[in-house]
């Protein structure tokens, strides 16, 4: 198992609109961590890898483009057009572009992710 990965690449500030509604810009998730839990290699240049992220309250991040699944496991995360609470899922294809999760509840939320990426 590797050690959490500062994330601060992927981490964004939202600007606007999620879901339609105008928001305050939540807090830069300077300290957003997404652990590697494992990882496998499949072809030469590609590893399936599976993590656990969490997003504090107020704060945004972005997941990288997929191909991925993720499950919610606690609390509740928003993105521009849907609401996800613990065990709602989300799957991105290959040309999907990087989406960005709000956490605009007053708890923790957290998700686990299984993508496929360059090593």
């Amino acid at each position: 198992m590797k050690a959490p990965a500062r994330v601060a690449g992927l981490t964004v500030l939202a600007s606007r609109a999620f879901a339609g509604e105008a928001r305050a810009v939540p807090r830069v998730n300077t300290a957003a961590v997404a652990t590697e839990r494992c990882s496998v290699d499949l072809v030469v240049g590609r590893k399936l890898r599976m993590r656990v992220h969490r997003i504090e309250p107020g704060e945004a991040t972005l997941l990288e483009g997929g191909p991925s699944v993720s499950y919610v496991t606690k609390g509740t995360v928003r993105s521009a057009d849907r609401v996800l609470h613990a065990g709602d899922g989300l799957a991105e294809g290959k040309d999907t572009a990087p989406l960005r999760l709000l956490n605009d509840s007053s708890e923790p939320a957290e998700f686990v992710t299984a993508d496929i990426v360059r090593p």
